[in-house]
């Protein structure tokens, strides 16, 4: 009996670990990938990125008023973004749950680790 329990908790550990594995890789082709310039995502400010590579520090540099135009009570352009162009919907979750500008930028920073 302990032999299959054993047996039962290495098969989930394995399926556990392929599951991460599958979706830590989909994330890191997203943050490599870039979009068509007319999927790019245009700042209040100006500046522009096809790249979640760049996005973070885009994000970083942004003044109070740009990242409010961008994330508020009514929206989060940067969450619908990396969910609609690069289909990450759990990061783009994540993102929308964080509040401050500085939390977006270690929920993207996190992700590139």
């Amino acid at each position: 009996m302990t032999d299959t329990i054993i047996k039962f908790k290495k098969k989930a550990a394995t399926k556990n670990s392929s599951s991460t594995q599958k979706t830590t890789r989909k994330i890191l082709s997203a943050i490599e990938f870039q979009c068509p310039d007319s999927q790019g995502f245009w700042f209040v400010n100006g500046q522009f990125t096809y790249k979640l590579t760049d996005f973070s520090n885009m994000i970083a540099g942004l003044s109070p008023q740009d990242f409010s135009h961008h994330v508020n009570a009514q929206k989060n352009d940067f969450a619908n973004w990396i969910g609609d162009v690069f289909g990450l919907k759990n990061l783009a979750k994540q993102v929308r749950q964080a509040k401050t500008q500085q939390a977006i930028v270690d929920v993207l920073n996190s992700e590139k680790a």
